[in-house]
């Protein structure tokens, strides 16, 4: 019998995790604890997307018949609700693992409205999608190594369209990833503003508008 070592290792037990917030009740696939591999840290729901999930309920006007881009998705919490919004919805991540969980979201949600995508950040392979009007991402600005991919990709998206509007949440993590990506957004006239901090975790969660 083959045995493939790397699902052996591969956290995979999800289970379903209740998010609720004003009228909006939702549940999702989700692994309750970290995995021990840095890049599936997108199996869990973190407080960074409960946030900017709170903050697209409150402004959900914002969304009202909008083509959203979730970058970084996770379990894709966030793009889900913003579904309920939006004219279309797309949730993506760069880890096929990641991605697969939110494909298992949206065969157990059936909405009609969303789709998935494998999306590694970069400025070609952003040109796969097209007449984006407002992207969200969550904890998207991590890793060292993903800050100028990222930064590509916003530049991209500007480009196309400078009304394009951008929210973003997390936590300050490493202080040199924060000054990279504001010296870089700022060189193309999209600086992070602080919209909202909460405070109700271990860590402050910031959300920013670009």
């Amino acid at each position: 019998m083959d045995i493939n070592l790397g699902e052996i290792f591969i956290p995979n037990d999800y289970t379903l995790t209740d998010f609720k917030y004003q009228d909006i009740e939702i549940q999702l696939y989700s692994l309750n604890s970290g995995s021990t591999d840095f890049d599936l840290t997108g199996q869990i729901i973190w407080p960074a997307s409960i946030e900017l999930t709170k903050f697209i309920i409150d402004n959900n006007q914002l969304f009202k018949d909008k083509n959203v881009l979730e970058l970084g998705a996770g379990a894709g919490l966030c793009g889900f609700v913003a579904a309920k919004y939006a004219k279309n919805v797309i949730i993506t991540d760069g880890n096929q693992i990641v991605q697969d969980l939110i494909t298992k979201n949206i065969e157990h949600l059936k909405l009609n409205n969303v789709q998935g995508s494998l999306f590694q950040w970069g400025y070609e392979n952003s040109k796969a999608f097209k007449d984006i009007d407002i992207i969200i991402g969550a904890d998207i600005i991590f890793w060292p190594q993903s800050i100028v991919p990222l930064y590509e990709t916003v530049k991209y998206f500007n480009e196309q369209n400078e009304n394009i509007q951008m929210f973003v949440s997390g936590i300050k993590r490493y202080q040199q990833t924060e000054d990279e990506i504001d010296n870089l957004l700022t060189s193309i006239k999209r600086p992070r503003v602080l919209i909202k901090q909460i405070n109700d975790y271990k860590q402050i969660v910031y959300i920013y508008k670009l």
